[in-house]
């Protein structure tokens, strides 16, 4: 195995030389429907609506105290916990890193049922890639599988005044690629066209998705692929913040979409 590139913690140095080979163009958008169709009229599932939690907003959120929300169960209680953790130390100059922001994101991903144990599980991610006869080692926080293979990933981007902060669109791309990858090497036949990604910067939660063709994953085994990859992202700038009431329901929204997905991927 040759270099290793740990994209949690190092940013855009995985990127230059490697998306220009790897033929990758970033699409922002703000319409929700170019990353799961049919997102016009959104509806957080019954399972979800626990996490609603409505008329909070970023003030009820950074002035929690769960004492002042008695008929809040448990997992809104610690949904509002780890949020506040993450938007107090967001603020806090003298702390470079999200420190809490896993911890959010673990009770996000297990509330959103994205890790059942059943159909659905997740774990660290540490997958090969092989760009031009050369290999890598992707670091990501999670991959997202079903019963046949890897079906998403996620980044969490922790370095807060870091200038490359709110970078790392490729690095994501590249899990996504080396997701794609394993799943080839699989004997399930499991290769799915679509792969999606979820960046997170803070409470900001972006969704991404890359449509592979058939040959791409082969190609760039040998070298340079012959068409670019596009890479979409969701929200196009400032990602979905879940603080704010409308962007946490489309947040749960998209969750759900994930989720069904991850399982209509294994018929």
């Amino acid at each position: 195995m040759g270099d290793e590139f740990d994209i949690c913690h190092y940013g855009s140095t995985f990127g230059r030389d490697e998306r220009l080979l790897m033929r990758i163009t970033v699409k922002g958008t703000d319409d929700p429907s170019s990353i799961f169709p049919d997102t016009g009229n959104p509806s957080v599932p019954p399972y979800l609506k626990h996490l609603e939690l409505e008329g909070f907003g970023v003030s009820q959120f950074l002035k929690y105290r769960s004492r002042d929300y008695p008929s809040l169960g448990q997992s809104q209680r610690l949904f509002a916990q780890r949020l506040q953790d993450v938007l107090l130390n967001r603020v806090d100059s003298s702390c470079k890193h999200d420190m809490y922001l896993h911890d959010l994101v673990e009770h996000l991903v297990s509330e959103c049922c994205l890790n059942d144990g059943l159909d659905l599980y997740t774990r660290a991610s540490k997958l090969p890639l092989t760009i031009a006869k050369q290999e890598f080692l992707v670091f990501s926080n999670k991959e997202g599988w079903n019963r046949k293979g890897i079906v998403w990933t996620l980044q969490e981007c922790k370095l807060k005044f870091d200038n490359r902060y709110r970078k790392g669109d490729i690095q994501l791309a590249a899990s996504l690629i080396a997701a794609c990858q394993a799943n080839l090497h699989q004997r399930t036949g499991f290769n799915p066209r679509t792969m999606y990604g979820l960046k997170v910067l803070g409470e900001e939660f972006f969704f991404c998705k890359i449509d592979f063709d058939t040959d791409y994953p082969i190609h760039i085994l040998n070298g340079p692929p012959k068409h670019e990859l596009i890479f979409h992202r969701y929200p196009h700038n400032r990602g979905l913040r879940i603080s704010k009431e409308h962007d946490r329901k489309m947040f749960l929204y998209l969750m759900f979409r994930l989720r069904e997905h991850s399982l209509q991927s294994l018929h």
